[in-house]
């Protein structure tokens, strides 16, 4: 009987979080947010010095991840946003499942990464890089900003809410201005 207990709580445990892991604010909503709030980071001139290089990290055979991947894909081709504040801004689409993450950060000279959810993924060697390497980290996942990246949407009653993990925006070698975190919930 005991055994069957444990096998319980573990599966309701498993589905919630499975389930809490999700994108709260639809992508045409939270990705131009996003955008905005780069205007608000004090170092964007520095970090763009040669240009903006965002990887959007999703797993092809995670299908909310996919989902996401692909409705990031078609927004930005609807909205062709290839500029930041004057400085040119390029996008690659990265299946973790297929790469070295720290290669492949170095190989498209990115500065700026969206995680889409995952699945049996350790965030936290994700964020690891994300700081080693100073590549300002973004998600529409709220539950991966207390996991320690740094931007992030979450849904506060029926409006977008900004929120930024601050200690890992500072190691990722962000300085956000006191405006746009008035508007946001800080988590360190």
């Amino acid at each position: 009987m005991s055994k069957l207990i444990h096998i319980q709580l573990f599966l309701i445990f498993f589905f919630q979080v499975l389930f809490s892991q999700s994108v709260e604010v639809p992508v045409d909503i939270q990705f131009p947010i996003f955008l905005k709030i780069l205007t608000f980071d004090r170092k964007l001139q520095q970090r763009g010095k040669n240009g903006l290089s965002m990887m959007i990290l999703y797993q092809k055979n995670y299908k909310p991840s996919y989902s996401i991947r692909e409705e990031i894909n078609k927004l930005l081709n609807q909205l062709a946003i290839n500029r930041i504040e004057s400085i040119p801004i390029k996008y690659n689409f990265v299946d973790i499942d297929e790469v070295n993450l720290h290669a492949a950060l170095i190989k498209y000279h990115t500065n700026l990464i969206y995680i889409c959810p995952l699945r049996g993924v350790a965030l936290q060697t994700i964020t690891q890089t994300t700081k080693e390497l100073g590549v300002l980290s973004f998600t529409g996942v709220p539950e991966y900003v207390e996991e320690g990246v740094s931007v992030g949407i979450e849904l506060k009653g029926e409006k977008p809410h900004i929120m930024i993990n601050i200690t890992s925006a500072k190691a990722e070698q962000a300085e956000f201005s006191s405006q746009l975190l008035r508007v946001s919930k800080i988590l360190e």
